[in-house]
């Protein structure tokens, strides 16, 4: 049996996409995906996984332009991951789970 897990929010071309005030918790695979959108915002966000949860990433960001992400926490179980590329960030914080 495969079984198949996706994110708890995504995000498919999208122009001017906000995003604020969100609070997930032990999301079954990534939290957020953005996928070829341009102007995103995404505003005091907090995103957090206990440390033995598998292969969730906070937010990945992929072909998108001028994404912003502000006072907003990533803390997930495997690594506090993210993607810079392309994305301007005002006070976010990382914290890992792994300890």
């Amino acid at each position: 049996m495969c079984l198949v897990m996706i994110q708890a929010l995504q995000f498919n071309a999208c122009n001017g996409l906000r995003l604020n005030g969100l609070h997930h918790v032990n999301s079954p695979r990534n939290h957020i995906s953005i996928e070829s959108c341009s102007y995103a915002t995404l505003y005091q966000l907090q995103i957090n996984s206990p440390k033995d949860s598998p292969n969730t990433d906070g937010i990945d960001i992929s072909n998108s332009t001028h994404v912003r992400i502000i006072n907003s926490t990533i803390s997930t179980g495997k690594f506090p991951s993210f993607c810079f590329i392309c994305c301007t960030v005002i006070n976010l914080s990382f914290s890992s789970n792994m300890n």
